[in-house]
């Protein structure tokens, strides 16, 4: 199934490109160093401020990592993801935690969270898409959000969630975690993970203007928009790897109304090679302090 859908999006990807060749050459393409410099620095930036979210998230279950760990950690397990499974960035990072004294319960339990956080906000921001859709009935426009606002801000409820995962741990006879959450910590978590999809955004804008000049301010949000939806909905899908192919067509599809279909395919294509190229980056580093043996701090064992 997995190889059946990315077979499909890569021969679309192929036969737009190839039919609008000549399209795409007249196109005003260009190359900004700075502006893909910047998305570059910026990307990292906003794997960094994800990074101390989970850290924090994992305080929260009873468990201290020092954030030079939770970096190497993060990326030795995130680059496993675009193994088929879905599963192998998960199974790693329980792993490598295991390996700084961290339990499964804790690691689990913050991985899930966070997962939550992540989507829940994901989808918060991706529901502005509909403030740029060029539609005459406004209920089109409004009524989404009207029922996903709602479906987004309880989904931002620690507590909820805490209650979801007690009584999963009973059903397999394992003790619950006597985590409370106080009641402003959902807005606060909701804030630093939308905080996170803004640092996204802006870097993918960046990555763009440093290929196809942005004419408008109004551009720079859209993009952080479509970014969040089709990153979202890519992982959801759980159809393959990272979302590969699913958040490329996700992507072409909502800004094809801006940009032109062929245009917004190529700026799909070079989005997930930022990407890519980014995640390979930062576990290079990774890989290279672990080899080093760089020292990190102090990290108590959760209860």
């Amino acid at each position: 199934m997995q190889g059946l859908i990315l077979g499909a999006a890569a021969f679309f990807i192929g036969k737009v490109l190839y039919g609008n060749w000549q399209a795409l050459r007249g196109q005003h393409w260009t190359l900004d160093p700075i502006s893909l410099f910047l998305s570059c620095v910026m990307l990292m930036g906003s794997w960094l401020w994800i990074i101390l979210a989970w850290v924090w998230l994992l305080r929260r279950f009873g468990a201290r990592l020092d954030w030079r760990d939770a970096y190497r950690i993060w990326f030795l397990s995130n680059i496993v993801r675009y193994i088929p499974g879905n599963v192998w960035q998960f199974l790693g990072m329980v792993y490598l935690c295991e390996q700084k004294g961290i339990g499964k319960l804790p690691t689990l339990a913050s991985i899930g969270m966070h997962q939550v956080l992540a989507n829940s906000t994901g989808l918060l921001v991706a529901m502005l898409y509909y403030l740029w859709v060029q539609d005459t009935v406004l209920l089109s426009r409004v009524l989404p959000m009207v029922i996903l606002l709602p479906l987004a801000f309880i989904a931002m409820q620690p507590s909820l969630y805490m209650g979801f995962l007690t009584r999963l741990l009973a059903r397999v006879g394992r003790l619950p975690l006597t985590i409370r959450f106080a009641p402003l910590d959902g807005p606060m978590f909701g804030l630093v993970y939308v905080f996170s999809w803004v640092l996204y955004g802006a870097a993918f804008a960046l990555l763009v203007n440093s290929i196809y000049p942005l004419s408008s301010a109004w551009e720079w949000p859209y993009l952080t928009v479509v970014f969040a939806a089709s990153y979202v909905i890519g992982f959801l899908s759980l159809l393959t790897p990272s979302g590969l192919g699913v958040r490329e067509g996700v992507m072409i599809l909502l800004l094809a109304p801006a940009f032109s279909l062929p245009v917004a395919t190529v700026i799909s294509v070079v989005s997930r090679l930022w990407m890519i190229s980014g995640e390979l980056f930062g576990t290079g580093i990774a890989l290279f302090f672990s080899k080093r043996g760089i020292p990190s701090g102090e990290h108590d064992r959760p209860p």
